[in-house]
């Protein structure tokens, strides 16, 4: 089994953004939730794990077994004052709350190897009263506030790694690969050929099928199952009615034929798409109706060859954290002689990696996100395909003004959501933008922009009554 050092997950954001820091440094991490038993941890084979505290409260314990597999363990924040209760410690009460302070470290300690005193910023730090096992490592205000166990690799740290932390950096390196012997080999280079030759043995003989919906996981899938298999890829897309610009058919049939020498089979199901989103006004109902379809199309396209070949899946593995490790897009298609995943283990930023080791057109690899139902999820109520049109006009004038004014290198995401209508009968449109970063925060767009958007919706779509700016944070496609 190759390296890697599991993340256990008790705060979402701070787990993501170390498993992402590891990843950035050639180790490879895997998250998984923090109340994991013993067995799910023990069949990873890991090089070590790394532990993150709530952001703010008490940290739940880990499974107590998992202390005794010999793996060395990094206690971050709020866990590692739980680790040393699970030690036999105790809390004596806060030292510091949300605040800095200067740390000493104890440098003759492996995991601070590199690093100098220096502030650190602590949500909360307890006054431990360390078990007869564990002894101080690190120091400020006059308490521990970093221990490690005499005998087994455990180590605890009431700090977080802070974003942009160069010390920080230094401790994770010296953890994972000088504590835990774990070796840097994750790359996007690697990716590719441990899924290509993953693919080329699912497949055999027999043609892969890829589900393209013409964004940039189903892309980099197509593109990777050609690699596999060459002229024996199947592309399929399904013409929903839902895409957001109406061209995206046409730019993922040129790159079919262009770069990966196939030609791209089409399922017109817009019919079927929204007979099946009459009177379905809930979020997920929607989702489930598109998605029904969906299976079914690519199931009639296949044909009944489809037993003997495997689909091929764009599920990322941000899709899999959001929705708490458990959904799966490969249920209803047992058509099929199996289904495969091959991005399920990277994230969003590293998807757009591979695309570009792959050489796909920057046009595809930096195409915003949007779920398989399409403009249907960002429709309030019913959705019927006067609707859809309404919102693709409204969402191509927000585009239009953001790419023109210069704004669209610094966002993540821009779009809009068509609300129910009001007294009026007219209808409300939010637009919304998020920054770049770890957190999707709302972006500040320029006001000016904002009414240029504002004056071409209310001259070209009547139907819309209010146009808001909506600045709440969000992590929705």
């Amino acid at each position: 089994m190759l390296d890697k050092i599991l993340v256990l997950d008790m705060d979402s954001y701070g787990s993501i953004a170390i498993a992402r820091k590891l990843r950035s440094l050639g180790v490879y991490s895997k998250i998984l939730p923090g109340g994991a038993p013993l067995e799910a941890v023990a069949q990873e084979n890991a090089s070590g794990i790394i532990w993150i505290g709530r952001a703010q409260g008490h940290t739940e314990p880990v499974d107590e077994r998992i202390l005794s597999l010999g793996l060395p363990m990094l206690a971050l924040g709020s866990a590692s004052v739980t680790l040393a209760e699970m030690l036999g410690g105790s809390s004596e009460g806060a030292s510091l709350t949300n605040a800095t302070a200067p740390v000493e470290y104890d440098t003759a300690q492996l995991v601070f190897d590199g690093m100098s005193p220096g502030d650190r910023w602590f949500a909360r730090a307890e006054r431990l009263s360390l078990p007869p096992c564990a002894m101080s490592i690190a120091s400020a205000n006059g308490c521990a506030v970093g221990f490690c166990d005499k005998d087994r690799p455990l180590y605890g740290l009431q700090f977080l790694i802070e974003k942009h932390d160069p010390e920080g950096v230094t401790l994770l390196n010296n953890f994972c690969t000088r504590i835990s012997r774990c070796t840097p080999w994750w790359s996007a280079e690697a990716f590719i050929d441990r899924a290509t030759g993953e693919l080329a043995r699912l497949a055999g003989g027999a043609p892969l099928v890829v589900a393209l919906s013409g964004g940039v996981d189903s892309t980099v899938c197509a593109a990777l199952a050609s690699r596999a298999v060459g002229s024996r890829l199947i592309p399929i897309m399904v013409r929903t009615g839902l895409h957001r610009g109406a061209d995206v058919e046409k730019h993922a049939d040129a790159f079919c034929r262009q770069n990966l020498g196939v030609e791209l089979t089409v399922v017109d199901a817009r019919e079927r798409v929204y007979r099946a989103l009459e009177g379905v006004t809930d979020s997920e109902a929607k989702a489930a109706a598109v998605r029904n379809v969906f299976r079914s199309a690519i199931l009639e396209a296949a044909g009944p060859d489809a037993r003997g070949m495997t689909l091929v899946l764009g599920t990322n593995y941000s899709e899999i954290l959001q929705k708490n490790f458990s959904s799966r897009k490969n249920s209803g298609f047992d058509g099929f002689k199996g289904v495969v995943e091959p991005l399920v283990e990277l994230f969003k930023d590293e998807v757009r990696a591979v695309g570009e080791q792959l050489g796909l057109p920057p046009a595809f690899v930096n195409m915003q996100p949007i779920a398989i139902e399409g403009l249907a999820a960002r429709i309030e109520g019913e959705v019927t395909e006067p609707l859809v049109e309404t919102l693709r006009a409204a969402d191509a004038i927000l585009r239009e003004e953001i790419e023109a004014g210069g704004q669209d290198k610094r966002l993540h995401q821009y779009y809009a959501v068509l609300g129910k209508q009001s007294g009026d009968n007219a209808y409300t449109l939010a637009l919304m933008a998020l920054a770049t970063g770890d957190k999707a925060g709302a972006a500040r767009l320029p006001y000016d922009l904002l009414e240029r958007v504002v004056e071409r919706v209310r001259r070209d779509l009547p139907c819309i009554g209010r146009v808001v700016y909506d600045l709440t944070p969000s992590m929705t496609t």
